[in-house]
């Protein structure tokens, strides 16, 4: 009996270290998938929004369907020099709790598929830090994240 104690304790232990590893994968893929790369923004715009958020939003279209535009690091509006079309559909993805737009295979083909199919506006969106790795504290945050989220869609349109 204590040794089925101790083995499950030792399994607990096991899977405790590896969902904290599988965090730091996570968030490592993270950074290397889509690097934060500066933006020409419109100082005037970025400087006039509050910006309390560790959410990042990844802008592709046809004319740039590998590199994303990074609209987090330009305050959640456009950059100067956007392929943005405000006259294409705007299909947004919102990968859910502790996956973010690298670490789920199905992402990337979501959005490549949208863009051979047309001439679309894609925003990937990735929340993992916003959320955290914890599910409550993560549903606490999703209020201000959706907020967020409105005000920089509200910006782009």
């Amino acid at each position: 009996m204590a040794r089925g104690i101790k083995l499950l304790k030792n399994f607990g232990f096991f899977v405790f270290v590896c969902c904290i590893l599988w965090g730091e994968l996570a968030e490592s893929q993270f950074r290397t998938c889509y690097p934060d790369k500066e933006q020409k923004c419109d100082v005037e715009s970025a400087d006039s929004l509050p910006w309390d958020t560790t959410i990042r939003f990844f802008l592709f279209t046809r004319k740039n369907p590998e590199e994303p535009e990074y609209l987090h690091m330009c305050n959640g509006t456009l950059p100067k020099d956007s392929n943005f079309n405000p006259k294409n559909k705007l299909y947004v993805f919102i990968p859910g709790f502790k996956f973010g737009t690298c670490e789920l295979d199905a992402v990337p083909r979501v959005k490549d598929t949208w863009l051979e199919k047309g001439d679309y506006n894609v925003l990937l969106l990735d929340c993992t830090q916003e959320y955290g790795s914890d599910f409550v504290q993560s549903m606490k945050r999703v209020k201000k994240s959706s907020i967020v989220i409105a005000q920089v869609l509200k910006n782009i349109q």
